[in-house]
């Protein structure tokens, strides 16, 4: 998904610097947006390659590796250690 976009976050971060060449409003604007859509796909697919990852675990060493590893979610740990794994420790 990232390769079909025509530049890389980082060429984003670059043109949204100070001291890069004059955007205009637009040009802007178009940019932020595609760096938040970047930012928001690169986080989703991380999270899921962790969770294809963790399926190769048994139930209870997933739940003591997730457990142990929440920080590695992000912004989902919170919906993980709250809804996740008790549902999967009622199983």
């Amino acid at each position: 998904m990232l390769a079909a976009f025509p530049t890389t976050l980082e060429e984003d971060l670059q043109a949204l610097r100070p001291s890069a060449p004059p955007l205009t409003f637009n040009q802007r604007n178009c940019i932020l947006l595609r760096k938040g859509d970047k930012m928001i796909l690169t986080y989703f697919i991380s999270t899921a390659q962790k969770l294809i990852n963790a399926l190769n675990i048994k139930e209870t060493e997933l739940i003591n590796h997730i457990k142990h590893n929440l920080d590695e979610f992000g912004n989902a740990r919170g919906y993980i250690a709250k809804q996740l794994i008790p549902m999967i420790e009622q199983q």
